[in-house]
């Protein structure tokens, strides 16, 4: 009985020793980190049966650490030059080299809509845009402005009076345009374009029926039209 627990203690002894021993392994589920002319975060799963320690990042790059997990975090890259650098983490005597960039040039430029509407006091809509550039521009036509947060575009004006107005516009991103529609609503009614009247649904226009007897419609009481319901019969909203 005692030679079979010395004989215990031994194996549990050599497993601790084993255990407690240097790291054998360190790996990366990627090779490369690459993040885009906006900049991103993401995280990187490494693999090592030991502890791991971060020894070196460049200082345009936020990374962290916590157990396995590599996260990074990299601001717009506003040097206009590849940046290209590595991530260093070691393990006892085991070392691992992470490649890490950033591009300078813009992949892709998407806006789901591409269609905006002012309203007659300014009061503008807005347009999702979806790149991984930040530099976005709009060429406005005169009296039309935006502002861009970094995926919206918000337009404005000061306001307009009259019949609503139709521009074509261009957004661009490095070497992508994408053209959009920048609709300017006036105070004339386009319901019945400031007539203030629409034309009778019940007889067309017509006033009435008949050929050797004439009926007058009820609705338009033989007018032919009737009071825009829009505007009130003001021509204006």
């Amino acid at each position: 009985m005692k030679a079979k627990y010395i004989k215990l203690l031994s194996l549990v002894a050599a497993m601790i020793l084993s255990s407690c021993g240097p790291a054998t392994y360190l790996n990366s589920e990627k090779e490369v980190i690459s993040v885009g002319i906006e900049g991103g975060s993401g995280s990187v799963e490494l693999s090592c049966d030991g502890d791991i320690e971060l020894i070196y990042a460049p200082t345009w790059a936020n990374i962290g650490l916590d157990g396995s997990t590599l996260s990074y975090e990299v601001g717009p890259n506003e040097t206009k030059e590849l940046r290209r650098d590595y991530v260093v983490v070691k393990s006892d005597d085991l070392s691992l080299a992470l490649e890490i960039r950033q591009a300078t040039e813009v992949s892709y430029l998407v806006m789901p809509k591409t269609q905006v509407y002012i309203n007659k006091n300014g009061v503008g809509g807005k347009l999702k845009v979806i790149t991984d550039g930040f530099d976005v521009k709009v060429e406005c036509p005169e009296g039309i402005s935006y502002k861009y947060d970094g995926s919206v575009l918000a337009f404005s004006s000061n306001g307009h009076t009259g019949r609503a107005k139709s521009y074509s516009a261009k957004v661009t991103c490095g070497d992508f345009e994408q053209k959009i529609t920048i609709v300017q609503k006036g105070d004339i009614c386009t319901t019945c374009g400031g007539r203030g009247r629409i034309t009778c649904s019940n007889c067309d226009g017509e006033g009435g029926w008949g050929y050797y007897y004439y009926r007058s419609c009820d609705k338009c009481n033989g007018k032919g039209s009737i009071r825009c319901r829009t505007c009130g019969g003001t021509g204006k909203i």
